[in-house]
């Protein structure tokens, strides 16, 4: 396969095979072309060269309708399913089942049921799907698609978004999908999974593939090599600090204050302080109410009690609550954090307009490359529209922006969720320099792994409220688990 968009190679002569029965990983860092690749496979995309066989012999989908007819279905990273249906309809879309001209409402029920179980999910099938969170509502999407038990099965990142629980639910999934004999792409970030459930692994940088070989026959090590590229070159330090004014230490021990803080997000009453210079990590199983501790925080709903930064309140709303230095990065980067058809140089310039900065004469063109430049974004250009980026570089135009506004409080949702293994390390070292120049930051995750890396002191969230400010304990995650289930 091969395949450019404009004068971005995307895909340069890569060969994928997957048979019966087996799961194929395919690896690489964002924007080395594995979405492209699916795509390709899935219908959704024409190669500009090569071709896809089906059994042997060669096919051209018109669109993915037609692959899904030929048992080929796709589970994208970023979901599409439409949020204001209820989860019974959204998991037979297109296929609802009929009793004459009417929908018959037990058989879909009782289906519904079954398909959300297959993915250990016990939910009403009437509730709202967009009332549900981003991990059950890509939980939903790989119900789905295997309800209509498919031959091939390519999976975009399933377990981005999924903590160690469900990710190992949905990792027993394509375990017994594979023993039916239906053939698995998979595309994974976390390659400890990777290991766990791959027969053969295909490792793409940029647009080729660099590694094919079975899975047994490689290690962690030699995945991260092969990915990153050990003779790449890194970006040469660039002082970000200089172009946007990241904001300096305050005098005070702490400098974000909350006490009893609450909303209709819904949190309960919460109180805890943040220290500058450090990153506080946050702490919770699915449905904790970890994230809308970050929408509390952000504005994005009404607050009840005190929230105050070096000393001073921090009013309502989104817009105020960003005027005072204190930004957001949303689990839902597509929905909430980017408008897809703005340029990358527009999107980071949005971050210049709060107030202190919006005054400063700073080229915000420079600014964008100078932030690209330092992320890593992978893009043709700065002019670049964010929606012909990978999922990974999506991210990383979201934390330009915030670090474009010189933030005192950063509030990241998963900031690496779908990303590879070198734009994790890029990220948490771009969010360490924001910290190390005064900063204070708050980072959810639902792997825990990386929470144990990245944070200094962890803030455990349990039934919608901040339960414990504890000290990091690294690489503990059966005491980490244990605080956020209350067992400790």
């Amino acid at each position: 396969m091969t395949k450019s968009y404009g004068s971005t190679q995307a895909l340069l002569g890569v060969e994928l095979e997957c048979r019966p029965g087996e799961v194929v990983a395919l690896l690489g860092q964002n924007g080395a072309g594995k979405s492209t690749a699916v795509r390709i496979a899935s219908g959704l995309e024409l190669p500009d060269s090569g071709y896809v066989e089906l059994d042997g012999r060669a096919v051209q989908w018109r669109t993915a309708r037609e692959a899904r007819q030929a048992g080929v279905y796709a589970v994208a990273q970023e979901l599409a399913q439409t949020p204001d249906l209820p989860l019974e309809e959204a998991l037979h879309l297109g296929r609802l089942p009929r009793w004459g001209p009417w929908v018959d409402r037990r058989r879909l029920r009782e289906a519904s049921r079954q398909a959300l179980a297959r993915v250990g999910l016990t939910l009403d099938p009437h509730s709202r799907l967009g009332d549900h969170s981003a991990a059950v509502r890509a939980l939903v999407a790989i119900a789905a698609a295997l309800d209509v038990e498919p031959r091939v099965l390519l999976l975009d990142e399933p377990t981005a978004s999924l903590d160690r629980a469900q990710a190992a639910q949905v990792i027993e999934c394509i375990r017994k999908l594979r023993h039916s004999g239906v053939g698995l792409v998979y595309i994974g970030h976390r390659l400890e999974e990777v290991l766990q459930v791959a027969d053969h692994i295909v490792v793409l940088r940029d647009g080729r593939a660099v590694l094919n070989t079975q899975a047994s026959a490689v290690s962690l090590a030699v995945l991260a090599a092969a990915i990153v590229g050990t003779t790449r070159e890194r970006a040469p330090s660039i002082a970000v600090s200089d172009a946007v004014g990241l904001t300096s230490p305050a005098p005070s021990s702490a400098r974000l204050v909350a006490r009893s803080l609450s909303s209709s997000a819904p949190l309960l009453s919460s109180s805890f302080d943040v220290q500058p210079q450090r990153i506080l990590g946050v702490a919770g199983l699915l449905g904790s109410g970890r994230s809308e501790l970050c929408r509390t925080l952000a504005g994005v709903v009404p607050r009840q009690g005190q929230l105050t930064l070096d000393g001073q309140s921090i009013p309502q709303g989104v817009a105020r609550t960003m005027d005072y230095g204190l930004v957001h990065s949303p689990e839902e980067r597509r929905h909430e954090g980017l408008w897809l058809d703005l340029t990358i140089a527009e999107t980071i310039a949005l971050g210049l307009v709060r107030r202190g900065v919006r005054r400063q004469a700073v080229h915000t063109r420079q600014v964008a490359l100078e932030l690209v430049q330092r992320l890593r974004i992978h893009c043709a250009s700065v002019d670049a529209p964010v929606r012909s980026l990978s999922g990974g570089n999506q991210q990383k135009v979201l934390l330009a922006r915030l670090l474009a506004a010189g933030p005192a409080v950063l509030v990241l949702d998963e900031p690496t969720r779908g990303v590879d293994v070198g734009a994790r390390a890029d990220i948490v070292a771009r969010v360490r320099e924001v910290a190390g120049a005064g900063a204070c930051v708050l980072w959810t995750t639902s792997h825990l792994e990386e929470l144990t890396e990245v944070a200094d002191e962890v803030l455990i969230v349990r039934d919608h409220a901040v339960v414990e400010h504890a000290a990091r304990a690294a690489g503990d995650l059966d005491q980490l688990i244990a605080r956020m289930v209350g067992t400790a």
